[in-house]
């Protein structure tokens, strides 16, 4: 028996050291009121995303349009600006929101990942696995709510998953989340 319970334990320690978190809510600001008119940049990031896949772009736009449309929003528009994600300037966000009549602002990056084992090596199943970080900033160019979804635990794609299906489950989920925090309503 306690030779069973010695292997569950290191099996438990061990997995738990693999484990990569799913979607996570990494910065929340308490009691601020959801913008009800939001508009979302280009894809920020770097350059090797869109080297790998070249059609990136248009399918993070189309996942973003649809993430979003179950949620009751007074209007929702693209903006064609590419914004650092890592450093923001409040001013900028402040421009964008006035300029398209907006109460806030999502900046997203997207990562393909490549998973590797405990062991270090790479898996060339999930070729195109994706981190989706989205930032909403305020009208007053604060960060608001800032998550991240990995599809490398919360799918598990029985084939090498299309990077057109990687983009649309990366960024639906960080939108899900996204929208738990700021107590957005499902249309009905």
């Amino acid at each position: 028996m306690y030779r069973i319970t010695s292997i569950f334990i290191f099996c438990a320690i061990f997995c738990d050291s693999c484990r990569i978190n799913d979607t996570e809510v990494l910065f929340s600001t308490p009691k601020f009121s959801p913008p009800k008119r939001l508009a979302f940049t280009q894809l920020s990031g770097d350059v090797s995303t869109h080297d790998r896949f070249n059609k990136t772009d248009a399918y993070y736009v189309r996942s973003m349009q649809y993430a979003l449309k179950p949620y009751k929003l007074d209007a929702l528009q693209y903006v064609d600006c590419c914004l650092d994600f890592n450093n923001q300037n409040a001013n900028e966000i402040k421009s964008i929101c006035a300029t398209n009549n907006v109460d806030g602002v999502l900046v997203a990056q997207l990562k393909f990942e490549t998973l590797k084992n405990c062991n270090k090596t790479k898996n060339p199943d999930s070729e195109f696995d994706t981190e989706v970080e989205i930032k909403l900033y305020g009208s007053d160019g604060k960060l608001k709510i800032h998550t991240l979804h990995n599809t490398i635990k919360m799918q598990s794609y029985k084939q090498p998953p299309q990077p057109i299906l990687a983009i649309k489950d990366g960024v639906s989920n960080a939108v899900r989340k996204l929208a738990i925090e700021m107590n957005l309503e499902r249309n009905p």
